[in-house]
């Protein structure tokens, strides 16, 4: 590996022709000119090129066993013309063009890379779009960040229709101009797709929850969506599999509504919702989930209901939290999921303990978090905790006086937690403490 870093009077490269590694950073422009003669490089870095406002004419064309290329941070760089040679890189496989503030452009060839598995654009703030030409067929993963000038993105079809997109993973974050996703198909071998912190998308592409490949999906800082696509179509066949594992929605001010179809995703295995103030409720007909492992619910003021029949639809569920749920008055009829292992209620001020929680039946639970309820004195007489608990935290409970009836009883608990409890009276008799190996009160009594 050829490292050159701030040599600012270096006008040449030395001749090696076998040097398959080369790091450019702090140098003059001139020095890209003997790049060329570098014909076994297969690894290029160029960072920090001083004054350089556009690459050497040719500069890629006898480069033929490259495949890792980064351009980053070259504050002058304006375009990448098609006369560089960057399409006669037929061993290309990996590109990275970030931090280039006055890149208005891509260029029009970048489709004729024959190898090219992953694209990554970072923090091009000038950058309006993708080439109209489309993206290489040998594309896998394109990560697209900080672009806030883009109002596209590039077309999922390919130049040559003979051929077909073969993308696996998109990520689109930081791009508040962004609108719309491209309405042609969505390439079905997408396997992850994150799009956060792009203000202005109104919409999701109808085919995108329930593509055949689609395994994890996260939308994040999207505040302009309202409602998400539906998980059924005209197109999906009863015999079609639906492979997504992972949904994950997260500050999404303006979202209303979870997709129809849910239940359709026999494979999803994790829920999470997150600061969407404006979400009512989940779809009617609930989530019957036989694989959901987890579902987390944070921040969803508007949210009134829990998914319908989830005591006997969510066979599965490990895991249960809901943390500032204000809305939420109880549990759906029949209780809680049986076999959940661990629940945590915080900050659901209206989600009062009752029998009907039916934390007796949980004969999995182990783990029992709950808190943030100003208004609750005592846990009724009837609230019975399962022997099986190991570990318990009580926290934020300012008016609480008296611990759960039977706490002591409790032979598996090792792990007991309470804090703010500002008013509680009793503690644990004598012989309890010993048995917890992690014994902690903040500011109680």
């Amino acid at each position: 590996m050829l490292e050159i870093d701030g040599c600012q009077s270096l006008e040449e490269l030395p001749k090696l022709p076998s040097i398959h590694d080369v790091e450019l950073k702090q140098c003059q422009a001139v020095v890209l000119e003997s790049i060329v003669a570098l014909k076994s490089l297969s690894h290029l870095r160029m960072c920090q090129i001083l004054d350089l406002t556009s690459l050497p004419d040719g500069l890629f064309q006898n480069l033929t066993a490259l495949e890792e290329l980064h351009i980053t941070h070259l504050n002058h760089l304006t375009a990448l013309p098609n006369k560089i040679g960057l399409h006669k890189l037929p061993s290309l496989q990996r590109m990275e063009i970030s931090g280039c503030p006055l890149l208005e452009e891509l260029p029009q060839s970048l489709h004729k890379l024959p190898s090219l598995k992953e694209l990554r654009v970072w923090k091009c703030p000038l950058l309006k779009s993708f080439p109209s030409t489309g993206l290489p067929s040998t594309l896998t993963g394109l990560e697209i960040t900080e672009c806030n000038a883009l109002h596209s993105l590039p077309n999922w079809k390919i130049h040559d229709k003979k051929l077909s997109l073969s993308l696996e993973y998109l990520t689109v974050e930081g791009c508040p101009l962004l609108t719309h996703l491209p309405r042609d198909d969505l390439p079905n071998t997408l396997k992850e797709v994150e799009i956060h912190d792009c203000r202005n998308l109104e919409s999701l592409p109808k085919d995108l929850i329930h593509g055949d490949s689609l395994e994890f999906l996260s939308i994040v800082g999207c505040h302009s969506i309202t409602d998400l696509p539906a998980s059924h179509h005209p197109r999906v066949t009863s015999n079609m599999i639906r492979n997504l594992k992972q949904l994950i929605i997260k500050d999404c001010a303006n979202l209303k509504l979870l997709p129809d179809g849910l239940q359709n995703l026999i494979h999803l295995v994790h829920i999470e919702i997150t600061d969407c103030p404006l979400l009512l409720s989940f779809p009617e007909s609930g989530l019957p989930l036989m694989m959901l492992k987890s579902l987390r619910l944070s921040n969803c003021w508007s949210l009134n209901s829990l998914p319908n029949h989830m005591h006997n639809s969510l066979n599965s569920l490990e895991e249960l939290s809901i943390e500032g749920c204000s809305s939420i008055s109880s549990f759906p009829q029949g209780g809680l999921p049986v076999n959940l292992i661990s629940l945590s209620i915080l900050d659901c001020e209206k989600l009062k303990p009752t029998f009907e929680w039916g934390l007796h039946r949980l004969t999995h639970l182990t783990n029992l978090v709950f808190g943030g309820c100003n208004e609750l004195v005592s846990f009724p007489d009837e609230w019975l905790l399962p022997s099986t608990l190991s570990s318990l935290q009580l926290q934020r409970l300012p008016n609480l006086k008296m611990l759960p009836k039977g706490i002591e009883n409790l032979s598996c608990l090792d792990e007991l937690e309470i804090w703010e409890c500002h008013n509680l009276q009793t503690l644990l008799d004598d012989q309890q403490p010993n048995m917890l190996q992690n014994f902690k009160f903040w500011d109680v009594l």
